[in-house]
Parts: structure tokens; sequence; C-alpha cells
């Protein structure tokens, strides 16, 4: 199994990226009284570092994926889907059998996917998670009352997002989005800041993306 999704790669020495650089520091010297120009510069970035995620992908581990799962209390036959939040697809699918299940395969990069449970009627049942498809040995652990807050373990960058929430979570309101951009700055070179950035992509200013 071959993930489609195309996560952008964030690689400070590329061409594009100083391409980007380039743009934002031009557009905010002349610019400074057209608004929409942040949204071009968005639009600019995202579609060059799409480019350098093509590039990045051949560096890639490419020794595939396992993911087992641990799904406590979780009846036989409960249907499970491995949701790619990133092209709106499901990757795979399984059924629990003595409370586990597993997936296994390859991504070309780090994507955000989501485990979606049906019952054998085939009802939607409200226990999930999410976490980063990486090509690495995953386990997850969780418990059919509480299955949304079950344990990843495996995923660099499903680590890096649970840090990351912590940080927003324990923030206070004023101080909340520069720390929230402090802790992507620190850690720049990665899927889930990338991952971040795009999803946030509206509220972040010109002047943020000078720090990248």
């Amino acid at each position: 199994m071959s993930n489609r999704s195309c996560e952008l790669v964030f690689t400070q020495n590329t061409t594009e990226f100083l391409f980007i650089k380039i743009i934002v520091n031009l557009s905010i010297r002349g610019n400074e009284k057209k608004p929409f120009m942040k949204s071009i510069i968005i639009f600019i970035s995202i579609v060059l570092l799409f480019i350098s995620c093509k590039k990045g992908s051949k560096e890639i581990n490419n020794e595939g994926f396992i993911l087992s799962v641990t799904a406590k209390n979780f009846p036989d036959s409960t249907r499970v889907f491995l949701y790619n939040r990133d092209i709106d697809e499901n990757i795979d699918s399984s059924y629990v059998v003595n409370e586990s299940f597993k997936f296994s395969g390859i991504v070309d990069l780090p994507s955000l996917c989501y485990l979606f449970f049906f019952d054998i009627e085939n009802k939607p049942i409200d226990h999930y998670n999410y976490f980063f498809l990486e090509n690495n040995t995953i386990s997850v652990v969780g418990e059919y009352s509480d299955f949304f807050n079950a344990k990843v373990k495996g995923s660099n960058q499903t680590d890096l997002l649970s840090k990351y929430q912590a940080i927003s979570a324990d923030s206070k309101k004023l101080t909340r989005d520069s720390n929230q951009l402090d802790f992507l700055y620190s850690n720049a070179n990665n899927q889930m800041t990338l991952n971040e950035l795009l999803y946030n992509k509206k509220e972040i200013s010109k002047d943020s993306l000078l720090l990248f």
C-alpha cells in the first residue's frame, strides 16, 4: 500500500526556501499597504514547498511501517478504517479480533491519519484517534471508553504534535500564538510543523513567515 499524499518537506537550504524569503522581503518592503499580498505570499510559499516535498521524498525511509493497535474492550468484528486526512481518503481497513488489529505498508511521507470504528451494523462508533503515520514500527494502545486519548508510541511526528498541543493548552490566551510560533520555529524541519503552518495559514502574518 502506498500513500498518495504529499506532505511538505521543510528544508532551509533549498533554493525554493531562499526564493520564498526573497519574495517575503520584497513584499514587505514594497507592498506594506496591500493586505492581499499576504495571501499571494502564502500561496507561492506553499507551491514552492510542495515542489521541495517532491525532491525531499527521495530521501525518506521506504522500509515501510507496521501499525499495531490494541483496542481494549472493543468487540470482535468491529470494523476499522485508516483514514488519511491529507488526501481525504480511507487508505486501508481491518477488523478488531481479540482486541487488536494491524496495518502495514509504505508511506512516501509522514501523514496525519485517523482511526475510525464501525460496529457490526456499520454504524460509526465515536471513538477515534489521530496520529502521524510514518515508516516506523508504531503502536497504539487505547480503551473503548476513551480511545480518543489512546497512547501512541514509535511516531516521532506524533510526539512533536503532543508537545505542541500541550504548550498550546498550557499557555494563556495572550501568549498562546507567540508560544506556538516559538515552538514551530524551534522544530522547523519536520512534517508536523508544516502541517500546522498550512492548517493555520490564514492566521500567519508575513512577519511570522520570516522566522522560518
